[in-house]
């Protein structure tokens, strides 16, 4: 009888120790699902954070390309700014250029008159002499 008892008591610890081994079992199993389902976000999260990374290196590209032509508008327009400067103070020169020849023009013809009229009375001077 006490050989059956502890046939019994065996087989009872048995059972028990077979229920914890099956749980540890499905607790086992679950622990390895979500180290499984981690290692996915975890790649998925370094497959995003690539993208992320050649995004950024496209923009930063994209950012320095966009500074360079900037600058270079900058000293295209400093450069167009200038041209317009010396055309402008350029024709200041020429429209202060054509009053001044205006001007000579005028004491020209105001010389070249009296000129005529001094000729003119230079020869009425002379004529009147041999006439007398």
């Amino acid at each position: 009888k006490a050989l059956v008892e502890h046939g019994l008591a065996q087989e009872q610890t048995i059972n028990a120790l077979k229920q914890q081994v099956s749980m540890y079992n499905e607790k086992f199993d679950t622990f390895q699902s979500s180290i499984q389902n981690s290692n996915k976000y975890f790649d998925d999260y370094k497959t995003q954070l690539k993208e992320y990374r050649n995004k950024l290196e496209e923009i930063t590209k994209s950012k320095i390309k966009t500074e360079r032509e900037n600058i270079m508008l900058k000293e295209r327009v400093k450069a167009g700014e200038n041209k317009m400067a010396k055309l402008l103070t350029n024709e200041k020169e020429v429209v202060s250029l054509r009053a001044a020849k205006v001007k000579l023009e005028k004491l020209c013809r105001g010389l070249a008159a009296q000129n005529k009229k001094e000729q003119d009375t230079q020869k009425d001077t002379q004529k009147q002499p041999q006439q007398e």
